[in-house]
């Protein structure tokens, strides 16, 4: 059996071996994978309005996020008097801005209902940013007045 060489065939093989040894498996020149490891960046979080009466009704979030590798998911949490979470998904808007809306609802609490928001945001590579929070509050009940006493 007589074997034939192909020279432009070994040398193909023995390039893309070379370069793949050379380069490493993200083409960076070293073997270590490109990983990102920085959380989103929020910014600029607003409740508006952040008093409402009794009766509760809307309240619209805007925050700016933004992530170098790019944004999988924004939502805005709203955390209630009784600490039960609500999360908001959040619109994207112009540029790196964000909405959301949210109804309140009434309070027949005869305290003022303190509400906290935060902006909660993951990137492609599964990283996650979390703002402080900013505050909206619901007016109290205001009891009848006591009848008078004689």
């Amino acid at each position: 059996m007589r074997m034939v060489r192909c020279p432009t065939a070994a040398l193909s093989l023995a390039l893309v071996v070379c370069l793949a040894t050379a380069c490493g498996p993200n083409g960076t020149g070293n073997d270590e994978p490109d990983t990102d490891t920085v959380a989103p960046h929020i910014a600029d979080l607003v409740a508006s309005p952040t008093s409402l009466d009794i009766a509760g009704g809307g309240v619209s979030f805007s925050a700016r996020v933004s992530d170098e590798s790019g944004l999988y998911s924004v939502f805005f949490r709203v955390t209630d008097p009784w600490d039960a979470t609500t999360d908001v998904s959040g619109t994207e808007g112009e540029g790196d801005s964000y909405t959301a809306a949210f109804d309140a609802p009434s309070n027949s609490e005869e305290s003022v209902a303190v509400y906290h928001v935060q902006v909660v945001a993951y990137d492609n590579a599964d990283n996650v940013g979390e703002s402080p929070a900013v505050q909206f509050e619901v007016a109290a009940l205001v009891p009848p007045p006591l009848p008078p006493q004689g």
